[in-house]
């Protein structure tokens, strides 16, 4: 038998430390950081063998998307996170009302109340918890303030609905297949214009 859990109210401001937190785990969950690592790992085996046969460096555009994807990747997270954090509401320090209902999020521009039914999936990650309400939006709970407040906790598990708890479906799949598709279109190119040459 469940017991019932009284309502639990929690300051949370959010730092961009937090957002990037959220866009990195984002990125592995969807595995678009392990797609492009893979490439990454693949153009670096092109370069040594390259090295190897006794051509260093032959080929430049081998050794130029592999630092293209080993640099970019850092970039775009930052900036992902940046371009997300000049959102008013992430900015705002926010109270969040939790009841056996669903939980309200206010601060000094917007209130949202959201259904536990409402939420489509958990995530909970070493430093926080990801209450997703759309495949890419999620409310940000830092577990720092969540310290004290168990009853959090316990309202997830006792009023998110189970499958929503699960892991959510994996798109690396598709991701796979985008990125192999922009892959093989650059080195079609490639191979193209140095063939012109």
């Amino acid at each position: 038998m469940s017991e019932t859990v009284q309502a639990s109210t929690v300051g949370i401001e959010l730092t961009k430390k937090d957002i990037l937190d959220f866009n990195f785990s984002f990125w592995r969950k969807n595995g678009t950081l392990w797609i492009m690592l893979f490439f990454g790992f693949v153009i670096l085996l092109a370069v040594m063998a390259e090295i190897a046969d006794g051509r260093p460096f032959q080929d430049y555009v081998s050794f130029l998307v592999f630092l293209l994807i080993i640099i970019l990747m850092p970039f775009l997270m930052y900036f992902s996170a940046k371009r997300s954090f000049n959102n008013k509401f992430l900015q705002e320090k926010k109270t969040y009302v939790f009841t056996p209902e669903g939980f309200t999020a206010t601060s000094a521009s917007t209130s949202v109340n959201t259904l536990w039914t409402d939420v489509q999936k958990v995530q909970m990650t070493k430093n926080t918890v990801l209450l997703f309400i759309a495949s890419n939006a999620a409310h940000i709970l830092p577990r720092r303030y969540l310290t004290g407040h168990p009853e959090i906790y316990t309202m997830i598990q006792q009023y998110i609905p189970k499958e929503s708890r699960k892991k959510g479906k994996s798109r690396w799949l598709r991701n796979v297949v985008f990125y192999m598709v922009i892959f093989l279109v650059t080195v079609a190119i490639v191979q193209f214009m140095l063939s012109r040459q």
